[in-house]
């Protein structure tokens, strides 16, 4: 009597290897996408965050502030924010600036990758009260790959994010 040997045929481990290739390509772009969105909802999030430490600061200092919103092409595809607080004399913004012994404040931040529908948009925030008075609603769109996002940039905070994917 012929001893069978164990294990797994040359025909078995091909249609296991098919199964898995199948598997693969059908969930390679759907996993593609989840990490689009993922990267886009990181982004936004990053933005929110620079915003409320811009409000926070202007706040603080009781200087006004802007922020500026421009794409850059070169060398990759990115946002660029610029963050100015603006010294508006005399009383508790003089005091912060002295304070912090600076002259001026600007500050840009990055935001790799992607883009905004409308580049230059601006936003300023009045010192102490900390209220958007340029900008006021308006609809914020970043665009990464096939997906996008948008935002309102309200007095009390943001309106709801809402992502699409193309």
């Amino acid at each position: 009597m012929a001893k069978q040997s164990e294990g797994f045929t040359l025909m078995e481990l091909m249609v296991v290897l098919a199964i898995t290739c199948l598997g693969l390509a059908l969930g390679l772009p759907g996993l593609s996408n989840l990490l689009q969105t993922q990267r886009l909802k990181y982004d936004v999030s990053r933005f929110k965050s620079i915003v409320e430490n811009t409000r926070e600061l202007s706040s603080r200092s009781e200087c006004d502030s802007e922020l500026r919103l421009n794409n850059s092409q070169t060398p990759t595809v990115r946002v660029l924010v610029d963050v100015q607080i603006i010294r508006n004399g005399s009383g508790p913004c003089n005091t912060w600036f002295s304070s912090a012994g600076v002259n001026s404040y600007n500050n840009q931040f990055e935001i790799s990758g992607t883009q905004v529908d409308t580049s230059n948009q601006a936003y300023t925030f009045t010192g102490g009260g900390s209220v958007v008075s340029v900008g006021l609603n308006q609809t914020v769109k970043f665009k990464r790959g096939g997906g996008s996002a948008s935002l309102q940039v309200r007095p009390e905070g943001f309106s709801e994010t809402t992502y699409t994917h193309e």
